[in-house]
């Protein structure tokens, strides 16, 4: 599997999640996602995440230095 959909009712991910998983290519997140944890992602390095405008998710990619497009 090289892209993943989390569910709307997804609100939380954890510490080291997808660290490591280098088939992904995308993960598509809601805007119901409020925390992710530490490394969630790290190691990573074909994914993009599509994060909704305006939400935790962006501001999570910004701030964490993450390939990302808006949905």
């Amino acid at each position: 599997m090289t892209s993943i959909t989390l569910p709307d009712s997804l609100t939380s991910i954890g510490d080291y999640a997808f660290k490591y998983c280098y088939s992904l290519t995308s993960i598509t997140l809601s805007g119901s996602v409020t925390t992710i944890g530490d490394d969630a992602f790290s190691g990573c390095k074909r994914l993009t995440l599509i994060v909704p405008e305006c939400s935790y998710a962006e501001q999570y990619c910004v701030d964490n230095n993450l390939t990302y497009k808006l949905h």
